[in-house]
Formats: C-alpha cells, sequence, structure tokens
C-alpha cells in the first residue's frame, strides 16, 4: 500500500493488502474504501492474492450472505471447476455442507474431487437432473444461467434457494 486516507487506523504505507474494487482493478493504483481490504498472507505473492478477493468474496456473498447456508445443507453448484465454483465447493465443505457439481469438463469435475466434490455431474447442453437430484438441492449456486433454469426448478428442494450470479 503506497497510502492511507486520514480516516484510516488499521492500515499503514508499504503494508501488503488485497481487497476488491469497484468496477475492476486492473491499473497500477487503485483507491478502494480501507474496509474492502484484507492483509495478504506472507506466503502468497501478489499475482496470487490477486486472484482470491473476487472469486471467494463472491461465493461467500452468493452461498453464505444471499443463499443462508449452513451446516448440513446440500449445495449443487454449477461450474464448479471455475474459479468462483471451486471458491464455492471449499467454502461450501468448510461449512459442513455436502456439495454436487457440474461440468462439462471431466478433467475439472476430477479437479474438484480434490477439494471435497462429494457428487461429481458431467453435462453436456443444458442441465437436466437425474432422478437423484430432483428436489435435492436446499442451497443451487448457478454460475452458467439460462439453459440451466429448467433443470435448476427441477433440482431445487422445497423452500431451496436458487441462486444465479453472474
Amino acid at each position: 500500500m503506497e497510502a492511507a486516507g486520514a480516516g484510516v487506523a488499521d492500515w499503514h504505507p508499504g503494508d501488503r493488502v488485497m481487497g476488491l474494487v469497484a468496477g475492476g482493478a486492473y491499473a497500477e493504483y487503485v483507491t478502494t474504501p480501507a474496509d474492502h481490504t484484507l492483509p495478504i498472507p506472507r506466503t502468497w505473492s501478489f499475482a496470487q492474492a490477486a486472484a482470491v478477493p473476487e472469486a471467494f468474496l463472491t461465493a461467500f456473498d452468493a452461498l453464505t450472505l444471499q443463499g443462508g447456508l449452513v451446516a448440513g445443507q446440500r449445495v449443487l453448484i454449477h461450474a464448479v471447476g471455475s474459479g468462483v465454483g471451486i471458491a464455492a465447493l471449499q467454502l461450501a465443505k468448510a461449512a459442513g455442507a455436502t456439495v454436487s457439481g457440474t461440468s462439462r469438463s471431466p478433467w475439472k469435475l476430477e479437479r474438484a474431487g480434490e477439494y471435497g466434490l462429494d457428487r461429481p455431474v458431467l453435462v453436456s447442453g443444458a442441465f437436466d437432473p437425474s432422478a437423484d437430484l430432483t428436489g435435492w438441492a436446499e442451497v443451487l449456486l448457478d454460475l452458467v444461467g439460462g439453459p440451466y433454469l429448467a433443470g435448476n426448478l427441477e433440482a431445487v428442494a422445497p423452500r431451496g434457494r436458487i441462486l444465479v450470479v453472474g
């Protein structure tokens, strides 16, 4: 960090910070509210830190703040192999959820398995839930949109929540 505003007490010039910036942050210098920043762990590069806030804060907002995810619930994540999808998978598992995830790529499902994916679902075209996924998802995070809507309505459990991000 180069400088901190007059009302900022927790950050000082030279601190390594990461955070969210309205409209993106493709610049050498940016200004953002202090409460939108986090410390960069000592072992992380700036490039590693740049990848974290957008994916994890988006996933946290969707699953926890908007979706009300609690331990023991079942979560379905479309595009589970994407950046936000992998972040959501890790957050859902940390919260104690059982997670199913979709992808059009077998290797992405395999990779998601390394992060704890319980139920991989390979899709091609529109999402069409199998019989064992019908009414299954208490929280459904859709990072694809459009062609998945009809399948989502079948896959969501009674009183479940569908969150579309993207």
